[in-house]
C-alpha cells in the first residue's frame, strides 16, 4: 500500500515478525520450517534505530486498537508485551533516553485522524491482527519455555511465576504443535535457549550448575523485563477462553 511510511504500520509487520521470531505462524496452512531471525543491522546505531522504530510502530498499533477495537484482550496483551520488550532492549543497549517514546508519539499522531470504518482502516486492521497473532505465538512459547520440566535444568524450579499458569501454557503450545507440527518444534529449541539465558539472571549462589552467560547490569535490566513480560502474558493467557487462538485469516478450531 503506497501510503505507508517508516512511521506507519505496514512496514512494521515484517520487521516485528522477524524480531519476534514468529514467521513460522503465518500463513497458517504453511508455516515456515524455521523461525526467522532478527533483521541484521551493520552497526549498533542501526540496531538501536530499528528497536526504536519497532517500539514506535507497536505503540501506533496499540493506539489504533484502543480507538478502533481491533484486537481481543489476549492479542493486545501479546502486543503490549512485545512493545515493552523492545523498549527494554533499546534502553539496555544504550538508547538515548526518551528517543523511542518520542518516536512513538510521532507515529501515533500520524494516524490520529484514521476513520476506523474506512477501507484503509480495514486493511490496517488485518495487518495489526496478524502481527498480534504472531506475537501470541512467541509469548506462549516463551512462557512455556520458562516452566521446569523433564530435560530442563533443575534450577528452573521456582524461578518464574509462570508455574501458576502451567496448564494454560501447555494447552497453548500443544495446540500450536498440533496445528503446525515441526515448525513449532523447531522454534522451541531456540526459544528454550533464550529463556534459559534470561532466567539465569535469577539464579543465586545456591543454584548448582546455573552459570549466567552474561551478568552485566544492562543485560540484567533487559532480562528482568523480558521475564516480566513473559509472566504478564502467561497470566493474561490464563484468563483467555481460547488458549491457542487462530491467525486472522483462518477459521477458528
Amino acid at each position: 500500500m503506497s501510503h505507508a511510511s517508516p512511521r506507519h504500520i505496514l512496514p512494521a509487520l515484517g520487521l516485528l515478525a522477524l524480531a519476534c521470531g514468529t514467521a513460522l505462524a503465518a500463513p497458517p496452512a504453511a508455516p515456515a520450517s524455521q523461525p526467522a531471525a532478527a533483521p541484521a543491522a551493520s552497526d549498533p546505531a542501526q540496531q538501536l534505530q530499528l528497536a526504536s522504530r519497532q517500539y514506535a510502530e507497536l505503540q501506533q498499533m496499540l493506539a489504533l486498537d484502543k480507538r478502533c477495537q481491533w484486537l481481543e484482550p489476549i492479542a493486545r496483551a501479546a502486543m503490549e508485551a512485545t512493545a515493552q520488550e523492545r523498549l527494554a532492549w533499546f534502553d539496555s543497549h544504550g538508547g538515548t533516553a526518551g528517543h523511542a517514546q518520542a518516536a512513538a508519539e510521532q507515529a501515533i499522531a500520524s494516524e490520529a485522524s484514521l476513520d476506523c470504518k474506512s477501507g484503509r482502516a480495514n486493511s490496517l486492521a488485518e495487518g495489526v491482527r496478524h502481527a498480534a497473532w504472531q506475537m501470541r505465538v512467541t509469548w506462549a512459547l516463551r512462557g512455556e519455555a520458562l516452566l521446569d520440566a523433564p530435560g530442563r535444568p533443575a534450577w528452573f524450579k521456582g524461578k518464574s511465576s509462570v508455574a501458576g499458569q502451567r496448564a494454560a501454557l501447555q494447552e497453548a503450545v500443544s495446540g500450536l504443535e498440533f496445528r503446525y507440527g515441526t515448525s513449532i518444534v523447531n522454534a522451541k529449541t531456540g526459544i528454550q535457549q533464550e529463556a534459559s539465558r534470561m532466567l539465569a539472571v535469577r539464579c543465586t549462589a545456591s543454584d548448582a550448575n546455573c552459570h549466567p552467560e552474561e551478568d552485566s547490569p544492562a543485560f540484567r535490566s533487559y532480562a528482568d523485563q523480558w521475564l516480566k513480560q513473559a509472566e504478564t502474558y502467561a497470566a493474561a493467557l490464563l484468563r483467555a477462553e481460547d488458549k491457542v487462538g487462530s491467525p486472522p485469516d483462518a477459521t477458528p478450531r
